[in-house]
């Protein structure tokens, strides 16, 4: 298990965040949209109006570390998580404390995000914008990410040596299941068959929604293919 922050906030509203993540971000549909083998969920039924290599504006935050520090990125169940290489955590951005210095903090570790995307009102990511990097999509509502309080993570592909995304147990993209799964055996579990592959999800730290929300796990066929938060085993697009 990756080292356990304490003090934190975990100031989530307790209807709010469930009720806004749920039709978010998909981390196992199984009536309607259902994850790629990439792990990339795409919006169903409406159309891309804007898309940007530019990168998002964001007001100056202090950088957690230097960037050539060893880092992890824990995507934890109320709040995004930087740990130094000791497993210290050096800063934490709650979930539901804007999107604004999460975005500054993961362009210092990540770099340049390498496209800014807005997708109007309709089922899937309604009316939100994505800040994508190589190994990490951010997700908040509305085009400006000053007048939001609330963003999701996604982690979608495998981060570069430097940087390590992960789940508070330690769940990797492009893991192993089966390894990973023996630290939480005991978790809320949900698997699916679709198109002869196996679909699994786990709740791999629990929010303050409820037993069946906070940072979700999910694989395809045995490898791990996003870990996701705040999200909930009954995510439906």
């Amino acid at each position: 298990m990756l080292g356990k922050r304490t003090g934190f906030a975990r100031t989530v509203p307790g209807s709010t965040l469930l009720s806004m993540t749920v039709s978010v971000i998909a981390v196992m549909a199984l009536a309607g949209c259902v994850p790629s083998a990439s792990g990339v969920h795409a919006p169903t039924d409406a159309a891309v109006a804007h898309t940007s290599t530019a990168s998002p504006t964001a007001s100056p935050s202090p950088s957690p570390t230097p960037a050539s520090d060893t880092l992890t990125i824990v995507l934890d169940a109320d709040a995004l998580v930087v740990q130094n290489a000791s497993g210290a955590a050096v800063r934490d951005y709650p979930y539901n404390g804007g999107a604004t210095d999460a975005i500054a903090a993961l362009t210092s570790i990540l770099g340049a995000p390498v496209s800014s995307t807005y997708v109007p009102p309709g089922k899937c990511w309604s009316n939100m914008t994505t800040i994508r990097w190589n190994t990490l999509r951010l997700m908040y509502y509305g085009q400006d990410p000053a007048a939001t309080r609330l963003f999701m993570l996604d982690a979608v592909n495998t981060p570069p040596t430097t940087v390590t995304i992960a789940s508070p147990h330690g769940a990797r993209v492009g893991g192993s299941w089966s390894t990973y799964f023996v630290n939480v055996a005991d978790h809320l579990t949900k698997t699916a068959e679709y198109q002869g592959q196996k679909l699994t999800s786990v709740v791999d730290s629990t929010g303050t929604d409820g037993p069946r929300s906070g940072a979700i796990v999910s694989a395809i066929d045995g490898v791990i293919t996003t870990v996701a938060a705040p999200s909930s085993l009954d995510a439906d697009c």
